[in-house]
């Protein structure tokens, strides 16, 4: 089996050439792929200068989303290998060591009807080991001031200290980094193109436990996130506000079909959220 090293990048080389820098001699990886999700000219311009024999660059005509950019470097990879184990990363990710990667691969190889693995990611001073699928009252919840950090870590989030060395089986990963079976993103339809930004990770691995996979964390592997630094840079804090809310209606709308009265009470506390922000 292949195993294909993605990154998406959107108007941060600086950070998309460390990450690329860090992996380019990773005897593990068949084959690199930067895409760039509609960039300025001067950031593409830049990246068509990065050359090396394992390294493809793919270009998107418009910005669609983060999701939007995988599947164009997943359908490349369906079309050049037919299947392969694809890792996906944001552009501000720092690996330490090849043999984080080499682990995670065993482990997509091995563990029981696995679809993809996550490393513990470290960011922001805290450690992401996944969470729980949340129902439409945890999001009403979370629309909460005060209380909802507080709910959303003891009651949503898992905790890493909790975990058994090596494998973890959980319901959602981080999508910042992971390594996932193109043949499982297959059955989905790949990512959901719906989704600009935010509630990517949610909608494909609740589409993936119906086919009966399942989703781990590997204890012993940890990746650096300096998180939001990409769409910090790109994006100011209401308008991420704005999306978020879009798709968070969108996966309890469209994908998990909450009832109508349920969505009304969202809708409703999302107006209000973006209404004091």
């Amino acid at each position: 089996m292949k195993n294909i090293f993605l990154i998406v990048n959107y108007n941060d080389f600086d950070n998309t050439y460390k990450l690329y820098k860090n992996i380019e001699k990773y005897k593990c990886l068949d084959e690199i792929i930067i895409i760039d999700n509609a960039s300025k000219k001067e950031c593409q311009n830049k990246i068509k200068q990065i050359e090396n024999k394992k390294l493809t660059i793919l270009f998107s005509e418009k910005n669609n989303g983060y999701g939007s950019a995988i599947n164009i470097g997943c359908k490349y990879i369906k079309n050049k290998y037919k299947d392969a184990n694809v890792i996906i990363s944001n552009s501000d990710i720092i690996i330490d060591k090849e043999e984080d990667i080499i682990k995670l691969i065993k482990d997509l190889n091995n563990a029981e009807n696995a679809c993809a693995i996550a490393p513990l990611v470290k960011q922001n001073n805290e450690i992401v080991c996944g969470w729980h699928f949340p129902s439409i009252k945890d999001a009403l919840i979370l629309n909460i001031p005060k209380i909802n950090r507080k709910y959303e870590k003891n009651k949503l989030n898992y905790n890493f200290e909790n975990f058994n060395k090596g494998l973890n089986e959980v319901e959602v990963i981080s999508g910042c980094f992971f390594i996932i079976k193109l043949s499982a993103l297959e059955k989905i339809n790949y990512f959901d193109e719906n989704l600009f930004l935010y509630y990517e990770e949610n909608t494909i691995f609740y589409k993936l436990k119906k086919f009966n996979y399942k989703v781990y964390v590997d204890r012993d592997v940890t990746i650096i996130h300096n998180h939001s630094i990409t769409i910090n840079k790109n994006i100011n804090s209401k308008d991420k506000l704005k999306i978020l809310k879009k798709s968070q209606e969108y996966y309890y709308s469209k994908v998990l079909k909450t009832n109508k009265f349920m969505l009304f009470l969202l809708k409703l506390s999302n107006k209000i959220v973006l209404l004091l922000k």
